[in-house]
């Protein structure tokens, strides 16, 4: 299902180096075409990412969750006030947090309503000004300490509730607090666990793959039975289950397999992800026990063309390159 964003409403509050309170907006945001052109970018950009976590307000005592389920039409700049509150001070308390502009959205996709906030890090940029005095033309590079990012480039920080079914989906970075790895969005404001995002998922999923074939010897052997797996389990439409089935896995590599993607949290939807995002190009590189180095584009071992693979009796493996021609890199 393609998504409709419709932005319904919006507010921007700044939390601005070296001072004890945020600057809190009293009014919307006039929402003209730029505007709202820029901020659905930026959401677009956000809900495709790799880096996108999600979680589910599970709790029946969340502080979060119930300032969420308040937020309605009358009080939405008060409550996103108090939001911007919360997140200065933490910002003040840990100034290894990169302060910036919170925009809180309200906003709905195909019939579904989210809240969702996101947090841009103060970047710096330069632009030019124009003088003229007594006719005199004047131009200067000028730099800007406070400026957005342009609206391809991927929001620093972000969550999306759904107000519906009170999952959410958010994008956060790590910093170092009282000596420990933190994802502040997730353990202090939101107070709920999250799924890994689909990258770390990714590597999860291929640390499994390489542990199944792990026995094989024969490199390339090993290599067409990985992508063999992958294949047959990434192209399965919306069942992972019916995609173990077609695998040419046995039975304990199969319950293996089940079982890391359940461990991982892997869906059908995090696999096709990952499928999409896959290099088409990729290569395998194999280095022989005399020290020559061999990179081989995968699509060739996965069509057999131009490369003849033989098993000799002596363990060993002859490969040949066929109907090449050699060209200078």
């Amino acid at each position: 299902m393609k998504n409709i964003i419709e932005i319904k409403k919006a507010i921007l509050h700044i939390c601005e180096e070296g001072i004890e309170a945020p600057i809190l907006s009293d009014v919307l945001i006039d929402l003209n075409s730029d505007v709202i052109t820029y901020l659905k970018k930026h959401i677009e950009k956000a809900l495709k990412s790799n880096l996108l976590k999600r979680g589910r307000f599970r709790s029946e005592v969340n502080g979060f969750k119930d300032l969420l389920l308040e937020i309605n039409d009358n009080n939405f700049i008060e409550k996103t006030q108090y939001i911007a509150k919360i997140l200065h001070n933490f910002y003040l308390e840990n100034d290894v947090i990169p302060k910036g502009d919170l925009i809180f959205i309200e906003f709905s996709d195909n019939d579904r309503i989210f809240f969702s906030m996101l947090k841009f890090n103060f970047v710096d940029s330069f632009n030019h000004i124009v003088e003229c005095n007594n006719e005199i033309w004047k131009t200067q590079i000028v730099r800007n300490k406070r400026t957005l990012p342009d609206r391809t480039k991927l929001v620093d920080e972000s969550f999306f509730i759904n107000m519906n079914t009170l999952e959410f989906n958010l994008i956060e970075k790590r910093y170092v607090i009282d000596g420990k790895q933190i994802c502040y969005l997730s353990n202090y404001l939101l107070k709920e666990e999250v799924d890994k995002n689909v990258k770390n998922k990714q590597k999860a999923l291929e640390k499994t793959f390489s542990k199944i074939v792990l026995e094989n010897k024969n490199p390339i052997e090993s290599m067409q039975l990985k992508e063999s797996i992958i294949n047959d389990v990434m192209t399965s439409e919306n069942n992972i289950e019916e995609a173990l089935n077609n695998t040419n896995m046995n039975s304990k590599e199969k319950e293996y397999l089940r079982d890391e993607i359940q461990k991982h949290g892997i869906t059908s939807n995090d696999i096709q992800k990952i499928y999409a995002n896959r290099n088409k190009t990729r290569k395998q590189k194999i280095i022989t026990d005399s020290g020559i180095e061999i990179t081989i584009p995968i699509k060739l071992i996965e069509e057999k063309k131009g490369i003849e693979i033989l098993n000799n009796d002596d363990g060993t493996i002859s490969l040949t390159i066929k109907d090449v021609r050699i060209t200078n890199s």
